[in-house]
């Protein structure tokens, strides 16, 4: 499982450290608690956030062929983030 730090605006801003799955792979709890999403920049991502703490959960692809959602680590219980590999990108740049 890779985690991603990125530092395009958004991702700086929300606080994002991200996993990958499929779509079909990832179980939501709580799903009932999600309360807004979010298209930025070209519109091809949606941002979810939690309806209880307003923070980023997650992102979808708003094309349903896409094969990858991104998860925020940081909103995982019992992950300990200084024990994990973290790849930095730089998002700003694009």
């Amino acid at each position: 499982m890779g985690r991603i730090s990125c530092d395009c605006s958004i991702c700086r801003r929300t606080g994002g450290l991200w996993t990958y799955y499929s779509p079909a792979d990832a179980e939501r709890k709580n799903a009932s608690a999600l309360s807004a999403k979010y298209l930025w920049g070209d519109k091809t991502l949606s941002l979810h956030f939690c309806g209880e703490c307003s923070r980023v959960t997650h992102w979808t692809a708003v094309d349903p062929g896409y094969e990858r959602m991104g998860v925020n680590v940081r909103m995982m219980p019992d992950v300990e983030l200084d024990e994990i590999e973290v790849r930095r990108i730089d998002g700003a740049s694009y």
